[in-house]
Order: structure tokens, then sequence, then C-alpha cells
């Protein structure tokens, strides 16, 4: 469970359980979107369109990827185990 000064989680209080959810560490999604989204250009500009569709692709599958990983949510109740 993460504590509340976790800069990685934000909480919800509802009642007595508090939900849990991480954010999203976009670093590496960016990181690999831009090179990505730069050789697509570079094969746009060049007619290349299937390179630029499967660079694309591949930025997309970055995008999916965090989306997925940034995905997690916890449910934390009275402190009783379940």
């Amino acid at each position: 469970m993460a504590t509340e000064q976790d800069p990685r989680v934000s909480a919800i209080a509802i009642g007595d359980q508090r939900i849990e959810y991480h954010k999203p560490d976009l670093t590496l999604a960016y990181s690999v979107l831009a090179p990505k989204v730069s050789e697509a250009w570079a094969f746009l500009r060049c007619g290349n369109i299937e390179d630029a569709k499967k660079a694309l692709a591949s930025a997309q599958s970055a995008i999916d990827t965090a989306a997925m990983t940034s995905a997690t949510i916890e449910i934390v109740g009275d402190g009783s185990s379940r």
C-alpha cells in the first residue's frame, strides 16, 4: 500500500474505504514516442506511407503500454485484511 506522501499515488476516500490510483509515469512513453513520430514524419516527407504507418503504430503501442501500466488501482479498507 502506498502512502499519501507518495507523489506517484493519488487517493479518493469514500466512507471507510480509500481508493488509491497510481499516476502514470509517461517519461518512457514520451522518450519512445518522440523519435517514432519524427521517424513517421520523415517517411511521410519522402512519400513512404507504409513505413510511416509502421512508425506510428509503434508509437501507438508505446502509448497503449503506458496506459495499461498506469491503470493500477488499489482499494484499501479500514485496515482489516481481506
